[in-house]
């Protein structure tokens, strides 16, 4: 594997993350109930 190939692989894991970060923090806030918490979660 190449290192063009990691980077390519990291966008394409980054994208894929911001995509299903909204519903992640839906999640998160629905168990914790506390949108700082879900938000530090998330981020971790």
């Amino acid at each position: 594997m190449s290192a063009g190939d990691d980077a390519d692989a990291l966008d394409q894991a980054t994208r894929d993350f911001v995509a299903a970060r909204p519903q992640l923090f839906g999640i998160a806030y629905r168990v914790l109930g506390s949108a700082v918490e879900a938000e530090d979660i998330v981020q971790e």
